[in-house]
């Protein structure tokens, strides 16, 4: 039989019909694996966003100062991590350049040829406009391929370069922030979006953060700054695609820098590995101990179909065929009404 496929009878659509999905997909069999990389190990991954939250007078920018600093030399970190070397763009909407950026840049030791503070945008008019990453991250993308060694962005605080979007609309937060997230994907730079933690610390950390919850689900990875028994620390309550690393604690030093004729007092953080107390904890199980608690748990209420429980099992990432090896004593399949059952072992009488 002849004709269109798809079509039949008269009076077919054929338009619709031979209209295609305009979706873009990309076949999994095709897309080559890679590594992340790295700005700070296991905290800044670069070509992703990252978080860096905690209250006012924390030290936050006093921080990212300290990881600019070793950007801009490609020298170690706090935690011995090198960098890569490359040139630090900033925006900050709430400290001045003269009085308290650029003396706490010396402070840190930063090749200070190498930092851009952005002050700005030109308009047609010849005036100077305040950046908005919704209206202008063209310009900062033109800027970045001018100098072509940008390797990390810190924008403090995140939501003074919104414009009109409300940073607690979860929509509104995702729309504005999508093109800067494939920006930075395509130019390999690593970014620090600083933003604040409200008071309630009967919250986690990653629920403290200020604005919308697309602020910690965009972002790579969450650094989180805070205090605990009077000690300042830098903690990971979030990385994607690694472990999360060792609490740094820190301190606030006070010092006095110098340029050229002129003495200012500005501020230094220094950093050091926390106590492995401190460390976020990880508990390991054994594989043997998963299985005893998957099965005490599923079979509880009674026999279970055996197709039923391993699909139970895949579900919590245990491997069927590991089953009979962890089984012994525990739980034992039989069969009832030619089904394969499975049931908790019963403990010996005494």
């Amino acid at each position: 039989m002849g004709g269109a496929r798809g079509t039949s009878g008269a009076g077919a659509n054929t338009d619709h019909q031979a209209e295609r999905s305009r979706l873009v997909s990309t076949t999994a069999l095709n897309i080559k694996i890679k590594q992340v990389e790295w700005l700070w190990h296991h905290r800044i991954a670069l070509g992703k966003l990252t978080l860096l939250a905690g209250r006012g007078g924390k030290g936050k920018s006093q921080i990212t100062t300290l990881i600019a600093a070793a950007v801009t030399h490609g020298t170690a970190l706090p935690d011995g991590r090198i960098t890569p070397k490359g040139r630090v763009l900033i925006l900050s909407a709430e400290d001045d350049a003269a009085d308290t950026m650029v003396p706490r840049l010396i402070a840190h030791g930063a090749d200070m040829s190498m930092v851009e503070i952005i002050n700005g945008v030109r308009t047609t008019a010849n005036k100077i406009k305040p950046f908005m990453l919704t209206e202008d991250l063209i310009e900062l993308t033109k800027l970045i391929e001018d100098f072509g060694d940008v390797r990390l962005i810190i924008i403090d605080p995140i939501s003074a370069y919104l414009g009109k979007v409300d940073d607690y609309n979860n929509l509104q937060l995702r729309q504005a922030m999508v093109p800067f997230v494939d920006a930075v994907a395509k130019y390999r730079a690593g970014v620090i979006l600083v933003t604040h933690l409200n008071k309630n610390v009967k919250l986690d950390l990653i629920d403290r953060i200020v604005g919308s919850v697309a602020y910690a689900n965009l972002v790579r990875s969450v650094m989180i700054v805070d205090e605990e028994d009077g000690v300042r620390f830098l903690e990971v309550p979030k990385i994607n695609n690694a472990p999360n690393p060792a609490r740094l604690n820190y301190s606030i030093e006070e010092l006095t820098v110098e340029q050229e004729d002129t003495t200012v007092d500005t501020t230094r953080v220094l950093m050091t590995v926390a106590p492995a107390s401190h460390h976020p904890k990880v508990c390991k199980v054994s594989a043997k101990a998963r299985w005893a608690e998957f099965f005490r748990t599923e079979l509880k209420g009674g026999p279970m179909n055996s197709h039923v429980l391993q699909m139970a099992a895949q579900a919590q990432g245990l491997g069927w065929s590991n089953v009979s090896r962890y089984r012994e004593g525990i739980a034992e399949p039989y069969t009832d009404k030619g089904q394969t059952m499975w049931r908790l072992v019963s403990p010996p009488s005494s």
